[in-house]
């Protein structure tokens, strides 16, 4: 790095912070590999060279050959740099100041006394900064059969490496798994439940021998344990709940369950969290579909109350729901929080009443993240609520993002095989794409440690190309 000690001390006798750091952050921008962005190959600036070489000759006593090699010669697209994937930033902090007068179009470039937007996302594709989270799918279409017991157990492993991940000794994340698919012939008795192993290495979904469940998905997402910001947990739901009163005798749940949850750590003061709540596990026993909704109501810093509703119609007898809980901070960089969904009233794309034949529904949902992004994000996703009948009993319905981009995600949501549909609610997650997590916290953090980085392996082969 370029930090002349004359310049630096001068600059701390000054007192001139705002100039310290400007400094400081161009020379790591050099450090980290970024060269002068006037120099980039996509500046194309119509230079006043009689202005350019009078002015760097009279103040600064430069040759001409040392105005050519530092201000006027640039890369060329041939040179292989990543600065060809990106447009002239006149904003970044590696871009000289230069008035209207050294051009011969009176273009100005200010340059920058911090990092850009663009400087941001340029050193995140460089240095692909770990996330706290991500995200996958899995769907299960192929059953064994066992004559040991009544219930059958399905595994498959989990990923060995999430991106967050950086080094091979982290303590393995956390998993949260959401139901998105559910494909059930005869299912009077219907028992579906997923979770992980202890280790968090295998997936299993367990269910009943002879139920007929033809296939089953889900998403999995993967949380980071070193991200204290994140507040999650499982929560079984069953008549023999504390929160169910003792009056209720009962196998199954009662109409309405309302149990109260309390974060590990309270949130700051004024900083409410985002509450996502999906559906993990059902045990029912009906002929006619499923009535079930779970949601998060009454959020404060210190928790909210989880709400559980079940159907009224006394053929739908709903014993146990297995419902997760995910918290962030609304200020969470590399998360978005929402839900989509249809109703009795929604429309169908196409409606062909045909079993095998899916209805299928659509919609968009917008999304911001807590600064701009230019990659799609990961969507993880699970059913919320579930209010669906059957008339041949062939339970189907399944919910998906078909395309997504960075400020929406594109859903659909299929029933089939006699499904009737009256509510549905999804709750999704967009996990942020790694190489788009902010550069500028780390470059601070970098400075206030007085942290330094060597170059290894980046050579400079500038590649001169002067228009004369």
């Amino acid at each position: 790095m370029n930090l002349d000690p004359l310049e630096i001390n001068e600059l701390m006798l000054q007192r001139n912070e705002n100039r310290f750091r400007q400094v400081v952050l161009h020379e790591f921008g050099h450090a980290l590999g970024c060269v002068h962005e006037h120099s980039q190959p996509n500046a194309e600036i119509k230079w006043n060279k009689a202005v350019i070489y009078d002015y760097y000759q009279s103040r600064f006593n430069w040759s001409k050959e040392m105005v050519d090699d530092n201000i006027l010669c640039h890369y060329t697209s041939e040179s292989r740099l990543l600065h060809a994937t990106r447009l002239h930033d006149k904003y970044s902090i590696m871009q000289y100041y230069f008035g209207p007068e050294f051009t011969h179009d009176g273009f100005f470039m200010p340059g920058g006394d911090d990092l850009s937007t663009k400087d941001q996302k340029f050193i995140n594709k460089l240095y692909p900064y770990p996330s706290t989270a991500d995200t996958g799918i899995v769907i299960w279409d192929r059953f064994g059969t066992s004559t040991s017991s009544d219930k059958l157990r399905l595994s498959c492993p989990l990923p060995s490496h999430y991106q967050f991940a950086s080094k091979s000794t982290e303590t393995p994340p956390s998993i949260l798994l959401g139901i998105t698919r559910l494909d059930v012939k005869q299912p009077p008795h219907l028992l579906i439940s997923c979770d992980v192993d202890p280790g968090d290495s295998m997936m299993n979904l367990d269910t009943l021998v002879g139920l007929g469940l033809e296939s089953f998905g889900c998403t999995w997402l993967a949380l980071s344990k070193s991200d204290s910001d994140f507040e999650f947990d499982r929560v079984s739901i069953n008549s023999k709940s504390s929160e169910i009163p003792k009056r209720w005798k009962k196998s199954y749940l009662p109409r309405n369950v309302t149990i109260p949850i309390t974060f590990k750590t309270p949130y700051s003061i004024g900083d409410i969290p985002t509450v996502s709540i999906w559906i993990h596990a059902i045990d029912s026993t009906s002929d006619f579909g499923l009535d079930i909704k779970v949601s998060a109501t009454r959020i404060d810093r210190k928790g909210f109350m989880l709400e559980c509703y079940i159907a009224q119609e006394t053929e739908c007898e709903v014993r146990e729901v297995g419902v997760t809980w995910f918290a962030h901070s609304p200020t969470k960089k590399d998360i978005y929080s929402g839900f989509f969904g249809v109703a009795d009233s929604s429309q169908p794309d196409d409606n062909i009443d045909a079993p095998n034949t899916p209805t299928t529904f659509r919609g968009s949902q917008e999304f911001t993240f807590a600064d701009s992004v230019t990659l799609p994000p990961k969507i993880f996703m699970g059913f919320s609520e579930l209010h669906i009948g059957t008339t041949n009993n062939h339970m189907c319905i399944s919910a998906k993002d078909y395309a997504v981009t960075p400020t929406q995600i594109d859903w659909q949501i299929d029933i089939w095989g006699g499904t009737e549909v009256n509510a549905v609610q999804v709750t999704y997650i967009a996990v942020r794409a790694v190489e788009e997590t902010a550069v500028g916290d780390r470059l601070d953090s970098l400075l206030k440690i007085g942290w330094y980085a060597d170059i290894i392996g980046h050579v400079r082969s500038k590649q001169k190309s002067i228009d004369l």
